[in-house]
């Protein structure tokens, strides 16, 4: 009986070894539990503008969706004219010549109206109407002066009184026998060539007269100064300006913005272990290669017997050696306080029993701890 007792006692030592090193060997991994993420609309950014348009009515979006959390408003209608004023989102577009102003020679450019703009320019060269011939020039001519006329003189001579008959005809204007007594018209009947007369035809004795018809005097005839000649003139020229007036209208665009969706991540959830009791592996576990049998003891006559006591056949030890190897490497729980009958070795799980007696956990494992199985020896 010794023989079978010592081989239980392998049996249970290889058992205790083997379950001693089949703790998992990831059971130091790090397991971090986090929440899960929703999925969530990202940042706006401008993607487009929209077609230009005479309306300033801001367009509807072009998904038809909105709210900032709604994950099907992906696309929407951004900023344009009626926000920022900025000349990226209005434009003027021509409608063409709407009128032309006349010619005129200011440069100013015309007044508009609401609707107008002002094109071109146009100018042209315009002639004076002041080309001249050359002229010959003409000499100067004197001047005539002017001519006094002579006065009308008629007068009768006076003897003197101590004169005695007077002989002879007087001189004019002055006779030492008289006096002239000078008129400045000549009387009626007296008419005759100028000089000294004596009406009575010369016999002497009459009285004597002198006559002078005056003579109207000429005025002065001015001269005329020399002209000179002209040189041929050419013609002069002004410049003249007209412009071109467009009508316009404006048109107006909006930035287009765009978003993604960012994804949501799934929760990492961790394992709860058990907790795992303090266990001892004995000093010197040893499983022989080949078992052996030992000789077959003397049992003292003072030492009761361990042979058919025990309820059942005891198992074999390569019957337990098998059963052991062929258990898969998983946690096994000590048992705590628990020390197996020497005489009911079969009442002991076998390691494939005590494996799967053991739940595994999806996500964390527990750690390596050495575990004995005591054979009670």
């Amino acid at each position: 009986m010794r023989k079978l007792i010592t081989t239980t006692a392998l049996a249970a030592a290889a058992i205790s070894t083997t379950v001693a090193v089949a703790v998992p060997a990831n059971a130091s991994d790090d397991c971090t539990p986090r929440s899960g993420t929703d999925a969530a609309p990202g940042p706006w950014t401008s993607d487009s503008f929209t077609d230009w348009s005479r309306s300033e009515t801001t367009p509807a979006d072009p998904d038809l969706a909105s709210g900032e959390d709604n994950l099907a408003n992906l696309i929407q209608i951004g900023e344009g004219w009626s926000d920022t004023a900025k000349d990226t989102y209005r434009q003027k577009v021509s409608d063409g010549v709407k009128r032309v102003t006349p010619w005129s020679t200011s440069d100013t450019a015309p007044s508009l109206g609401a609707d107008e703009v002002v094109g071109d320019r146009h100018e042209e060269r315009v002639g004076n109407n002041d080309a001249a011939s050359a002229t010959e020039g003409k000499p100067a001519v004197p001047g005539v002066p002017a001519v006094a006329g002579k006065p009308t003189v008629w007068a009768n001579f006076s003897p003197n009184k101590d004169q005695g008959p007077l002989i002879g005809e007087p001189s004019y204007p002055i006779d030492p026998r008289g006096t002239w007594h000078v008129e400045d018209k000549i009387p009626g009947g007296h008419t005759g060539p100028d000089g000294v007369y004596n009406p009575s035809e010369g016999d002497g004795k009459g009285s004597w007269f002198y006559r002078s018809a005056g003579t109207p005097g000429t005025a002065a005839v001015p001269g005329t100064p020399a002209v000179p000649g002209t040189p041929a003139k050419a013609e002069t020229f002004h410049t003249e300006f007209s412009w071109d007036v467009y009508a316009f209208h404006y048109e107006y665009r909006w930035s287009v913005d765009k978003r993604g969706i960012t994804p949501g991540t799934a929760p990492v959830t961790c394992g709860i272990d058990e907790p795992t009791p303090e266990a001892t592996i004995p000093d010197t576990p040893t499983t022989p290669d080949t078992p052996t049998t030992p000789d077959t003891p003397t049992t003292p006559a003072d030492q009761p017997s361990e042979t058919a006591e025990a309820p059942g056949s005891p198992t074999p030890v390569t019957q337990v050696l098998a059963a052991h190897t062929a258990a898969p490497a998983t946690h096994v729980p000590a048992a705590h306080g628990q020390t197996p009958h020497p005489a009911a070795p079969a009442a002991q799980g076998l390691p494939v029993q005590v494996l799967a007696a053991h739940p595994t956990h999806q996500h964390r494992a527990a750690a390596a701890v050495p575990t004995t199985i005591d054979a009670g020896l």
